[in-house]
């Protein structure tokens, strides 16, 4: 087992893109030559006694570090293979997987607790946070895992022993531990339903909460299932707006960003991403749903208005496109549609090489955009929304979007790519339905999905970094006194020795100016020697010693005052210690 998984970790600790690439692809095997599963099932299944605890952790430690190495967890190429290899670990609803964890978490405390001299310090913190961190990525890839009985005594043991192994104030570990358990309680949680605790009226809809902060009635009605998307559970809205949620005349749940409103989240984290996430969605498609409603009513009543061009769309900026039929549906390594429709008036009165050469430098239809796709049938107004791929029904080295009787011819996807939506376009596509094309320009979908999409990743999965200052706990003080978080050093500069040295920034490579992880940004004797020996102004400074000696900070000024200046300093001094602090990639948006 050491041979087989130091041998392992050594592979993606080398960092050789081909071979960390095959290594889960060996792993994920049953072969004669690997025998994959079967090793990781041996070192599951093993129980040891005391006298073979010290070598079975290290073991062990390998075996964690080697499969929530970074190389494995954020690879797209081999994340299938990842998936496998956590599928099997599991076993049923995680019954291979828990009493391998428990019975670490066991080994770690007696050889923490004992002083084993055969089990250094360093060994024992990594395997706690390895084994931390394998099973907040099982439970995220293996949601049945999340009912298993066994898993609150598995957290309350992780939890404990990361206090074991820092009794008297939290060091790196554990620290990563804490927030681990933290967010795998807070799967576990959703899992079974307990963060949402707004209560229930008489009738069986959600009661009504009533703000305890004002004295003007305020009553925020819950989602409860008024329309096919009004779920309580944001994680399980549709991201586009549904036919269904279209057409309500509910009123949609818009809850609000000051925490002393009611809200149906008692978790201020919860309450946090399900807040921004409803308000974002809204922004994005409030207006547009009251243009699409307005536009199904119409046809509903008067079909014939599907062909108005002049279609009145509200404050939306929208280009109608009229008589759209889909020509052809194609499956191959993504689903694509390819739909038809006749030029607009004005541009049909031009000559055939004038109108393709019109659609190819018109700014109208852009790749990207969002496109709204409304047909009637069997008397019932259908829709849905697709995204613009390329213009042309060919690939893009052979576009022919023009067809020789004057139609024009674009390539689409759909947004929500569920069975329902599919089979309304075979429906449409098969009865040769016509209906009517709107065009949102400069609403690109790939500019906002993701954000929605990550947000309900963190409400599923409760991993909201910085949760503690973004959304910080309420302090109380005495009427005057200044109130206020301390918030700590980056968990790289807790290292005992650590500091930031400031040469690459000084005026004259001075090497014994340093900022210490537990300096603060009101000692003005180091703000002084900072600005006297640096090209930053006294602002800058204090900003400067912040950032480097607090997890979490917040830089704001007004246009000129240098923020953009000071984070090119700070990126210097990080990349300066980066090799010291084991720090990884540095983000910038």
């Amino acid at each position: 087992m050491q041979q087989l998984w130091g041998g392992a970790l050594n592979i993606l600790e080398e960092g050789d893109r081909d071979l960390s690439q095959q290594l889960p692809k060996d792993i994920d095997t049953d072969d004669q030559d690997h025998q994959g599963r079967h090793h990781i099932g041996a070192i599951l299944n093993m129980r040891v006694r005391d006298s073979e605890a010290a070598q079975h952790v290290r073991n062990c430690q390998q075996f964690l570090l080697t499969i929530t190495h970074s190389s494995m967890l954020d690879g797209l190429a081999v994340d299938t293979y990842v998936g496998s290899i956590y599928n099997f670990i599991s076993g049923a609803n995680g019954t291979r997987a828990i009493p391998f964890f428990q019975h670490i978490c066991e080994l770690l405390i007696s050889l923490r607790t004992k002083n084993n001299p055969d089990a250094s310090l360093d060994i024992l913190e990594s395997t706690l946070v390895a084994l931390s961190v394998a099973l907040r990525e099982l439970l995220k890839r293996e949601s049945r895992a999340r009912f298993n009985d066994d898993l609150k005594a598995l957290t309350d043991a992780l939890g404990a022993a990361g206090i074991a192994f820092a009794p008297d104030s939290p060091s790196v570990a554990s620290t990563l531990v804490a927030n681990n358990v933290r967010y795998v309680r807070d799967m576990v949680a959703r899992a079974n339903g307990l963060l949402f605790t707004a209560s229930t009226g008489e009738d069986g809809d959600y009661a009504r909460l009533v703000s305890k902060t004002s004295s003007y009635p305020r009553d925020l009605v819950l989602p409860s299932d008024r329309h096919d998307n009004d779920k309580l559970d944001m994680a399980e809205i549709v991201i586009f707006p549904t036919r269904d949620e279209i057409m309500s005349d509910a009123k949609e749940f818009l809850p609000f960003t000051d925490p002393d409103q009611p809200h149906f989240l008692e978790d201020p984290t919860q309450r946090h991403i399900d807040t921004h996430f409803r308000l974002f969605r809204h922004d994005c498609f409030g207006a547009l749903k009251c243009t699409l409603s307005n536009l199904i009513h119409t046809v509903s009543r008067d079909p014939n208005a599907m062909s108005n061009s002049r279609f009145q769309h509200g404050d939306v900026r929208a280009y109608p496109y009229a008589d759209v039929h889909i020509s052809q549906v194609i499956f191959e390594r993504i689903l694509e549609i390819q739909m038809s429709f006749p030029s607009p008036k004005a541009i049909a009165r031009k000559s055939f090489a004038a109108q393709v050469k019109y659609w190819e430098e018109s700014k109208r239809l852009e790749n990207g955009s969002l496109l709204s796709f409304v047909w009637i049938q069997n008397e019932v107004v259908q829709h849905v929304f697709l995204t613009l791929v390329r213009k042309g029904a060919k690939d893009e080295d052979g576009l022919d979007i023009m067809e020789s009787d004057g139609s024009f011819t674009i390539t689409v996807q759909l947004m929500t790519q569920d069975k329902a939506n599919l089979e309304l376009l075979m429906r449409a596509d098969a009865g040769r339905c016509q209906g009517m094309l709107l065009e949102f320009p400069k609403v690109i979908p790939i500019t906002f999905v993701p954000i929605l999409e990550n947000l309900q990743s963190m409400q599923r999965t409760g991993g909201m970094p910085f949760h503690r200052w973004i959304v910080p706990a309420r302090l109380e003080a005495s009427l005057g006194a200044k109130t206020c978080h301390d918030i700590p050093p980056p968990l790289y500069a807790r290292h005992a020795g650590f500091s930031f040295p400031l040469k690459i920034i000084t005026n004259n490579d001075d090497a014994s100016l340093c900022v210490e992880p537990t300096s603060t940004c009101d000692d003005n004797d180091l703000l002084g020697k900072i600005e006297a020996k640096t090209s930053l102004d006294r602002g800058q400074c204090h900003a400067l010693v912040a950032a480097l000696t607090r997890e979490f900070a917040f830089i704001q000024g007004p246009p000129g005052t240098g923020k953009s200046y000071l984070g090119l300093h700070l990126m210097r001094v990080l990349l300066e210690v980066k090799k010291k602090a084991d720090l990884g990639p540095i983000l910038v948006v």
